[in-house]
């Protein structure tokens, strides 16, 4: 312990003479100021102790409260910190308080708190049930889960039940007296029977122990279930008696034989194996005949080898009924007995056709395990190498998160030769280090809520040092018993996608920008649905929102077109499915939403194609030429003015050269000169050039 003071208005810390003894350093510098003693403090305990200090300081709350510090030698140690009230003596505002070291408390704690959980952990996955009986009221202090599930209840059911509410055979007096008798000697055994929930009866064997602590009596109860036991046991008994009935009505029988005298003796069971008449009684070679041919010569070499030498023999040979029937028995031979001089060979004869038929379909099952197991081992090598010859990182840990196995790439990433140099291993151990915080903390949540988390998007630094994009998820493994023992992790290298992704958005933004700055509407138009997407500029030309149009499709195309230029575009389209134009262009009126005609140009190619050659996705712009088409519609008006006023004069032009043609005629009839040069001479076919000219100055557009 060391005793301390805090000067607020300087932030230096003074100590007792002992804190060399408490850090290993006589040198005081590095606990001597607030700033340099947070930097000893252990960084899951900084902004606690931060806290506490604040709120020190401004005296909301006394300095008081356990963190750990470095040492000279770099290791932690724990210490508890109280400091009192704030003091203010000659305008110097100070805390007074001690530190003492309690790094050995909180290693006994930790141990405490580990040995707790290991047999909290025992109890709660033992087969028995275990519960602790208040001695009183006989209710359930504390059990483990096999109690009540062995019962059918929740654990809140059975909390509310007692001993008496289970007893399906002991009368509440058998109870009480049990309870005294437990009392009485401290530890009692005995059978009974519990009810289930569902209303079954259980064959249990309970032993009970007496304990009193905190001045009241309680007792420890466990139990086991002997339910399936006893149902054994009494299927055992049924089983031995049907055995000895069976043998009773002749499914055993026994044989006795002399083969010198040919003698042999048939009990009715073999009898009625061999399926013969009740006195029939054949001698040995008569008898051999009923065996499978292949058989016989074992048969006698077995008998006679019994006889010399009172050898045992078990053999399990076939035989065929007198019916026709063919079944499997088991022979055996006794070995040699000696009746009044004359020796024999004595034995049973089992039928056991049934058990060879068993024995051959568990050898057929065995076989199809054997294959399972094969397929099974075949199909884990399929997914080692699945693994291992896949693009991404795959790796599993434990509860604690600690590596159980990757592949090698994985294992590469991590900087270790092989999967095998990582397994024991954790995220603080590996290059990433600095980043293990945050991984683990991912695989605490994974594992605590049960939920797996999908496209983690993080940043890791390989072997090499460079800092790479991650695409990751994770997913608890959870076992048969439903706890969680670990989490699978896989991830992808993201870095390239992620690159080309900020390229094409910032591309995407580039062609925005362009389509804004050009104020033209855009389309994308599915051929082969009639699914269409435009953006509001295309909606704004007609005089809509585009949540006005919505939902769109081609139908909004032609509900809006003018039917005489929807002729057009389908032709100018066809042609350009056909090949025959590299781009569709069409100049078409649409109808504004107050009723007028706009003009728009409209301008798309097909950009993807169905696998049978079919335009899929079409896509182009929507350009506003209203004002253009009003202009050439002036200009075309002008035009036509002009034309009919050049006409109108090349008309009148033509008939002032008739006349003077005429007027030439006559004179040169009267024997006068022409008036007029230009068209001298009778019949004269000269005219105006203008006239002459097959092109009008003003043609029609």
């Amino acid at each position: 312990m060391t005793a301390w003071e805090w000067d607020l208005s300087t932030d230096t810390l003074q100590y007792a003479d002992n804190l060399a003894h408490l850090t290993g350093s006589r040198d005081p510098t590095p606990y001597s100021t607030l700033a340099t003693m947070l930097e000893n403090v252990h960084p899951d305990d900084r902004d606690r102790v931060t806290e506490i200090v604040a709120r020190a300081r401004t005296g909301q709350a006394r300095f008081e409260g356990d963190y750990r510090v470095r040492m000279a030698d770099g290791s932690w140690r724990w210490f508890f910190g109280k400091g009192g009230e704030i003091s203010n003596e000659g305008g110097r505002r100070t805390i007074s308080g001690v530190s003492i070291d309690i790094t050995n408390r909180k290693r006994t704690e930790t141990a405490l708190r580990a040995r707790d959980e290991i047999f909290s952990a025992i109890v709660e996955v033992a087969s028995y049930s275990i519960t602790l009986i208040d001695g009183a009221t006989g209710g359930f202090v504390e059990f483990n889960r096999t109690a009540h599930e062995s019962l059918g209840y929740t654990r809140e059911e059975f909390a509310r039940l007692t001993i008496r509410d289970i007893q399906a055979e002991h009368s509440p007096e058998q109870i009480q007296a049990n309870l005294d008798t437990t009392r009485r000697t401290g530890i009692l055994s005995f059978d009974t029977r519990h009810r289930h929930r569902d209303g079954n009866i259980r064959d249990v064997r309970v032993s009970t122990r007496q304990l009193r602590f905190q001045e009241r009596d309680y007792m420890a109860a466990v139990w086991e279930d002997v339910t399936d036991y006893r149902r054994t046991e009494r299927t055992l008994r049924e089983s031995l008696l049907f055995r000895r009935q069976a043998e009773r009505i002749g499914r055993v029988g026994a044989w006795k034989t002399n083969p010198v005298t040919d003698e042999l003796v048939w009990t009715e069971g073999v009898r009625e194996i061999i399926e013969v008449p009740p006195d029939y009684q054949p001698g040995l070679e008569e008898g051999l005949k009923f065996y499978d041919r292949e058989s016989v010569p074992a048969l006698k070499a077995a008998v006679q080898e019994a006889l010399k030498n009172g050898t045992p023999f078990a053999l399990e040979v076939g035989v065929t009924t007198a019916t026709g029937r063919h079944l499997w028995v088991e022979v055996r031979g006794l070995g040699r007995i000696e009746d009044g001089g004359t020796s024999y060979v004595m034995g049973t004869f089992h039928e056991i056709t049934e058990r060879r038929r068993a024995e051959q379909l568990l050898a057929e099952k065995n076989q199809a395990i054997e294959a399972s197991l094969g397929e099974l081992r075949t199909s884990r090598n399929m997914l080692e190498q699945i693994i291992e010859s896949i693009p991404v990182r795959v790796f599993w840990k434990d509860a604690t998160s600690r590596y159980l196995g990757s592949n090698r790439l994985f294992a590469q990433d991590a900087g270790c030769g092989t999967p095998q140099e990582l397994i024991g291993k954790d995220d603080r151990d590996l290059v990433w280090r600095e980043f293990a915080a945050d991984y683990r903390q991912d695989d605490r949540q994974v594992m605590d809520s049960r939920r797996p988390k999908y496209g983690i998007i993080e940043e890791l630094r390989t072997a090499e040092g460079e800092v790479i994009w991650l695409n990751t998820s994770k997913v608890p493994l959870i076992q048969p018993d439903g706890t969680t023992c670990g989490v699978l992790g896989i991830y992808e290298d993201i870095t390239a996608r992620r690159s080309a992704e900020n390229a094409l958005r910032e591309e995407r933004q580039r062609l925005e920008s362009i389509i804004k700055g050009a104020n033209v509407g855009t389309w994308e138009w599915n051929v082969q649905t009639g699914e269409t997407r435009f953006n509001e500029r295309w909606a704004e030309i007609v005089g809509h929102t585009l949540a006005e149009l919505g939902p769109t499709s081609i139908e909004t195309w032609t509900r809006f077109a003018h039917p005489e230029d929807l002729r057009v575009s389908g032709e100018l389209l066809q042609r350009h499915f056909r090949g025959e134009l590299p781009y569709y262009d069409c100049e078409a009126r649409m109808q504004h939403k107050n009723g007028s005609w706009v003009w728009v140009l409209d301008r798309g190619r097909v950009t993807t194609w169905t696998p049978d050659g079919k335009p899929l996705w079409m896509q182009g712009t929507h350009t506003d030429i209203t004002a253009r088409k009003q202009a050439e519609i002036a200009i075309q008006r002008q035009v036509d003015e002009l034309r009919r006023w050049h006409e109108a004069t090349l008309g009148r032009e033509t008939r002032v050269l008739e006349l003077k043609r005429e007027v030439n005629e006559v004179l040169v009839a009267n024997g006068r000169p022409p008036r007029y040069a230009s068209v001298t001479g009778p019949g004269s076919d000269r005219v105006h050039p203008a006239a002459a000219s097959s092109r009008h100055p003003f043609p029609r557009t």
